[in-house]
């Protein structure tokens, strides 16, 4: 098996979906416990899913899980809205917390920068047109869809 760059890309995805996945569940049994609510109950759980973005976050690291699989235009626009998706969210950020600590403007152009190192890669030909299929004529268009999905799911995220 000949190794394709591709591959970070995805392995970067599982550990993220992993972690996310981990901590959702960590998040969701320690609010439970600390809120009283007996046992594991439904509206202890619609309470959380109520009070938090808990569940929004577990929906949006799916979709690029499942990008993984589809070796088509869709899995391309998947992966890539979630790199533009989490760009602006640390953007939104930036521009909420404002620019007073250094050790959190050094983590959040971290973040942007391996994020959008990330985002490079897949608009390189290796992975757009070998892996996925995509013509370059039509990467500037799943590209504008990618990052307009990503944008508003920021928005909305960040709301």
């Amino acid at each position: 098996m000949k190794f394709k760059l591709v591959y970070i890309v995805h392995l970067v995805i599982l550990i993220i979906t992993g972690c996310v996945y981990f901590l959702a569940i960590h998040r969701l049994i320690n609010f439970l416990k600390l809120g009283g609510f007996d046992g594991y109950d439904y509206y202890g759980a619609v309470y959380l899913i109520q009070r938090t973005k808990l569940l929004f976050t577990v929906i949006l690291i799916t979709f690029p899980f499942i990008g993984i699989f589809f070796k088509n235009k869709y899995g391309w626009i998947f992966i890539s809205f979630y790199f533009y998706f989490t760009i602006w969210n640390v953007v939104f950020q930036f521009c909420k917390e404002g620019l007073d600590d250094l050790e959190s403007i050094l983590l959040k152009m971290f973040f942007i920068s391996i994020f959008g190192l990330l985002e490079v890669i897949m608009n390189t030909k290796r992975v757009s047109l070998f892996y996925y299929k995509t013509d370059k004529d039509k990467l500037l268009g799943f590209n504008i869809i990618s990052f307009a999905i990503g944008t508003c799911a920021s928005l909305f995220f960040t709301v």
